[in-house]
């Protein structure tokens, strides 16, 4: 979990070199030093607790390996999730940061980008296999393949970071979703690849696997924003029908 950069009045610039310390600046000096925080960096943070200002929720929070003197409220709206394998490069996470960044740039509103999406990732058999039964798909044979299918909505929703499926992509609200009843993914091998020695003797070399993904996108702006509330609401607790 990590905190969105925003301007505030203390010098957090410190926090992203050396180590942990009580005080980043003498007292003397807290009032009259200001800073913006980075807009590339994210800082680590564990929250504390949670509580409502109005209609806006706020979180206080901890940064991690620092003092409590620096424990804040902050708007929920700063806090972002992150796959832990960004973090700890683990192979089997590190294909599910792999394949939410190929999903996520897939998703845009630009009118001349078709519907169907069709994405393919670079993945060990034995990485895909854990994949698939650690956030458990349900399989159906097609086309001589094994085909992997969210179970539910509720359980698409729920399987990878939150807000996984949709990205909002301006201020004024306009939207690209994943049709989440027409996600799959599935296992194929890639083709080999093909050269010859000096002697003219052909030589394969095997590429390994790929997983395929298959989706349909839904456009929309604010006004339509019951396509990512009301719609899946209602469906939440039904299963998803096949194709």
């Amino acid at each position: 979990m990590k905190l969105r950069s925003k301007e505030k009045r203390v010098d957090y610039l410190k926090l992203h070199s050396g180590e942990p310390v009580g005080r980043l600046f003498p007292v003397s000096s807290r009032k009259n030093r200001s800073c913006k925080w980075s807009t590339k960096k994210l800082f680590k943070i564990e929250v504390l607790d949670t509580r409502l200002i109005g209609s806006a929720k706020e979180v206080k929070v901890h940064y991690t390996g620092w003092s409590k003197e620096y424990d804040e409220w902050r708007c929920e709206k700063d806090i972002l999730d992150t796959p832990s394998s960004a973090i700890d490069g683990d192979t089997h996470d590190f294909f599910q940061f792999h394949l939410l960044s190929a999903v996520n740039e897939r998703l845009s509103c630009c009118r001349k980008i078709d519907s169907e999406v069709t994405l393919t990732i670079p993945v060990p058999r034995e990485v895909f296999t854990d994949f698939v039964e650690r956030i458990g798909l349900r399989s159906s044979s097609q086309k001589g393949h094994t085909i992997y299918r969210f179970q539910s909505v509720a359980c698409a929703k729920e399987c990878f970071i939150k807000g996984w499926w949709y990205r909002i992509v301006n201020e004024a609200g306009d939207f690209c979703s994943i049709e989440l009843e027409t996600f799959q993914i599935w296992l194929t091998e890639r083709p080999c690849l093909e050269e010859y020695d000096f002697d003219g003797k052909l030589i394969l070399t095997h590429r390994g696997f790929q997983a395929t993904v298959r989706f349909v996108t839904l456009k929309g702006n604010k006004s339509d924003h019951s396509i990512l509330t009301k719609v899946d609401s209602e469906r939440e607790v039904s299963s998803l029908s096949l194709p």
